[in-house]
């Protein structure tokens, strides 16, 4: 699987987020700031969430014969 489900959330969000704020042409410092803090916690997330278990392929040997 290239994205896991939780980064195809964050991409949706990020685009309805954007596509909210932006729709009447016009925005202000609040909006932006929620902009803002979206990014920080899409950048943030990575670092709280554990990997899952498709990533550690390499990482297990086969003890069992």
């Amino acid at each position: 699987m290239v994205l896991d489900v939780f980064e195809v959330v964050m991409l949706v969000g990020a685009c309805f987020l954007v596509n909210y704020i932006t729709a009447d042409s016009k925005t202000n410092w609040a909006e932006g700031y929620t902009l803002i803090s979206f990014y920080l916690i899409i950048v943030s997330a990575p670092w709280s969430i554990e990997a899952s278990p498709s990533d550690h392929l390499n990482d297990t040997k086969s003890t069992h014969r």
